[in-house]
């Protein structure tokens, strides 16, 4: 067994049990699924999974999106993965959020990026996350000088 979570298809099919929902006194996920349901197209439904390592909290927003596929479409993300952990700040995580969304959002056709935003801005943005060969651009100039630090607006 892999120490990742539970989000194939296969995978978690072979490996989650839904016993586990009566030792836990209830199945959350379908109280989640319901207020998610419900506060569409009218108000943005918050909700946060926390705790341990390996408790099953990805496990769980994998049975949400099963149950909501039909609706709604999971954008995953890992902060822990996709950024050095030592030197994140919160604009990164939000600039990684907007990537991963356009990103879907374009695999969907959901949003046509062409023409919307300049092709330089996803080269950027992948260049601060090193997730695409460096080349020499505005945003990666600004981010290498010295003293540099993201301006929030």
């Amino acid at each position: 067994m892999s120490p990742e979570p539970l989000t194939g298809t296969e995978e978690f099919a072979r490996y989650y049990r839904p016993e586990v929902n009566q030792v836990r006194g209830g199945d959350a996920v379908v109280g989640l699924s319901r207020k998610l349901r419900q506060a569409y197209g009218t108000v943005p439904f918050r909700a946060f999974l926390v705790g341990h390592p390996g408790v099953g909290k990805s496990t769980e927003i994998t049975r949400l999106l099963a149950r909501v596929e039909d609706q709604f479409v999971g954008v995953r993300l890992s902060a822990a993965s996709e950024m050095n952990p030592a030197s994140f700040k919160v604009f990164d995580v939000l600039l990684l959020m907007l990537a991963r969304l356009a990103e879907r959002a374009n695999e969907l056709n959901a949003i046509p990026l062409e023409g919307m935003f300049p092709a330089q801005l996803f080269t950027d943005i992948q260049q601060w996350f090193g997730l695409a060969p460096n080349r020499s651009s505005g945003l990666a100039r600004a981010r290498s000088a010295p003293g540099w630090k993201p301006e929030l607006a």
